[in-house]
């Protein structure tokens, strides 16, 4: 068995740190924007924050949007480091650079391939597709972000024997909610999507299967092998 780095739960501090920094900006937006913020947590349900904050969501910069996606980041940042070292994956950096580089790729991900995604919809014509999965897209993932949110602060202090299935189970939980979100947003985008199923189809190949894949193994490479 490969001899990874240091277990992150024989020292959590700066993970608590990580997580007191993430509860503040909670708090902060939650004080801020309580009507949205809210309205974001129920969007499961309640298609209120759609409408009553279509205008901000559909900006492509916002205090709102900005701080609500650092917490985004951080939360799978934490995910990555966590599935790593409950996995004893060998890693040849410190701790604390790998966590930062695994959040400066992430966010630099997100980022492209939303700059990406918006020019290759004004190039084949499907702006409109692309609008209306947008909004939707940007919530639900905050919801997946903030339902993994507890469960990680549980794996990080639990004290756990078997931790390669602990890794299993919670990249487990993680797809389930991918999957989730992915339902979701056929179901409520259903009539757009059926109406203009080329142009869809067209959208999932160019914005999320073949970006996704190949920025995937560019992450990889640099996390574990710079």
């Amino acid at each position: 068995m490969n001899l990874g780095i240091e277990r992150a739960f024989e020292n959590n501090d700066k993970l608590t740190l990580v997580y007191c920094f993430i509860f503040l900006v909670i708090t902060f937006v939650k004080l801020k924007y309580p009507k949205m913020f809210w309205g974001l947590l129920r969007c499961l349900y309640s298609k209120n924050v759609f409408l009553d904050f279509s205008k901000e969501l559909q900006k492509v910069f916002s205090v709102f949007k900005s701080l609500i996606f650092i917490v985004q980041n951080l939360i799978f940042s934490v995910f990555i480091y966590l599935v790593t070292d409950l996995s004893d994956l060998k890693i040849d950096v410190s701790p604390d650079v790998f966590f930062l580089k695994i959040f400066i790729m992430l966010t630099s991900y997100l980022s492209m391939h939303y700059l990406f995604s918006l020019m290759v919809s004004k190039i084949f014509n499907f702006s409109e597709i692309f609008k209306a999965i947008r909004v939707l897209k940007f919530c639900y993932l905050k919801i997946v972000a903030f339902i993994l949110f507890p469960v990680l602060v549980l794996f990080t202090y639990l004290d756990i024997e078997n931790t390669k299935f602990a890794s299993i189970l919670l990249s487990s939980f993680f797809l389930v909610l991918l999957m989730l979100r992915v339902v979701l947003l056929l179901v409520k985008n259903n009539n757009l999507i059926f109406e203009r199923l080329f142009y869809f189809i067209v959208y999932l190949c160019t914005l999320e299967i073949a970006p996704t894949f190949l920025i995937f193994k560019v992450m990889v490479k640099k996390l574990y092998f710079v």
